[in-house]
């Protein structure tokens, strides 16, 4: 009974991570359309002098991975609004940026 209480544990982790990825994903997607999307130029729009670049190009820089994302999450960068995001609130903008890295591949 206690084997097949593990198999089946074994079995729906990587099912349960999944889900909860992309719930991180659905929510950092939610944090940036409420705190970043005013300053960001949307796909397909004009990059003006007075807004900043698309989430495509930043993803597709060499070297942005889940550290530098986090790292930068962490500092501020003027003249990047300072917003004061709580830790989950960056650990799910971060997978969000990730996502659309691999989506982007």
């Amino acid at each position: 009974m206690l084997r097949l209480l593990i198999a089946g544990l074994v079995l729906i982790l990587p099912v349960s991570q999944a889900l909860a990825g992309k719930a991180a994903v659905a929510r950092g997607a939610r944090v940036v359309d409420e705190w970043c999307r005013d300053c960001h130029v949307r796909e397909g729009e004009q990059l003006t002098a007075d807004m900043a670049p698309p989430y495509s190009a930043i993803v597709a820089i060499e070297g942005r991975d889940r550290a530098w994302f986090e790292a930068f999450l962490e500092n501020d960068h003027f003249p990047m609004t300072t917003f004061r995001l709580f830790e989950h609130e960056k650990t799910d903008v971060v997978e969000w940026l990730l996502d659309l890295q691999r989506r982007q591949k």
